[in-house]
C-alpha cells in the first residue's frame, strides 16, 4: 500500500513523519473460507533501509470484523504482511511495530494480534514466503533482531484458534509470542500477553487473563 523512502533532513529528527493515519483492508468475505478474492494486499507499509520515520497513531488493520454492519460480523481477509521496517533509523513507532533487520528505534504503545482464522489456514497461507522481504520461516529459531531496540508498553494478543476462544480457558492459544534472539540488544518495559503459554520464552506464566512483565533486557 505504502513504500516509505524519505529520510529526515540533517539536524531535523522526526521531520519525516505520519500522524493519525488509518489503512483498513476490508472486503465482504465470510469467516472460514479461503478465497483468492479476499487477498487484500501484499504489504501494508514498507520502511526501506535508507529511510527514517516518526509514525504515531498509524493503524494498518487487516479487518477481522465487518464494522459497517450492525452486528460487526466476523470476516476472513488476508494480507501477506502488515508493516515491514528495514530502516537503519532513527525510527520512532508510537502505536505500531514490525521489524526486520532494523536498528536504532524506539517503540511505544505497540499492540499486535494474531489472526483470528489461524491455524486454518496456517501461516504463511494463502501467501508464499519471499526472501526479498525477510519473511520468517515460522520455526522456533527465527532470528530477526538487530542492535538498539527499545519497546514501551507492548501488548500482544492471541485469543482465537480458527475463530474459537476456547484456548483462553487454559491460556494456550499460542506457545510464545514475544521472542528475542541471543544476538539482539533489546530492552522491553510493560509488556503484556494474552492467550499464550509463556510471556517470554524462558518462563511459564500461564495465570490470569493478561500476563505482564515490568522490565526485561537482553
Amino acid at each position: 500500500m505504502i513504500e516509505w523512502n524519505v529520510h529526515d533532513p540533517s539536524g531535523q529528527e522526526a521531520a519525516a513523519g505520519m500522524w493519525d493515519s488509518h489503512i483498513r483492508l476490508y472486503s465482504q468475505c465470510p469467516p472460514g473460507s479461503v478465497n483468492s478474492a479476499c487477498q487484500a494486499a501484499f504489504l501494508g507499509i514498507h520502511l526501506t533501509s535508507g529511510s527514517s520515520a516518526y509514525l504515531e497513531g498509524a493503524w494498518v488493520w487487516t479487518a477481522d470484523h465487518d464494522l459497517d454492519t450492525s452486528g460487526s460480523s466476523e470476516i476472513s481477509i488476508f494480507t501477506g504482511r502488515g508493516i515491514l521496517s528495514e530502516s537503519h533509523g532513527p525510527v520512532w513507532l508510537i502505536g505500531i511495530c514490525a521489524l526486520v533487520n532494523a536498528q536504532n528505534r524506539c517503540i511505544g504503545l505497540a499492540q499486535t494480534e494474531t489472526s483470528y482464522y489461524q491455524p486454518s489456514p496456517a501461516a504463511p497461507a494463502p501467501y508464499s514466503t519471499a526472501s526479498t522481504y525477510n519473511d520468517p520461516t515460522f520455526s522456533s529459531s527465527i532470528s530477526i533482531g538487530r542492535p538498539g531496540e527499545c519497546t514501551f508498553s507492548l501488548r500482544t494478543t492471541s485469543s482465537y484458534l480458527n475463530y474459537s476462544q476456547d484456548g483462553l480457558t487454559t491460556n494456550a492459544c499460542q506457545a510464545q509470542i514475544f521472542n528475542v534472539d541471543s544476538v539482539s540488544n533489546v530492552i522491553g518495559y510493560s509488556a503484556s500477553t494474552i492467550g499464550t503459554i509463556w510471556v517470554g520464552r524462558s518462563s511459564n506464566n500461564a495465570d490470569g487473563f493478561q500476563e505482564t512483565f515490568t522490565a526485561w533486557s537482553e
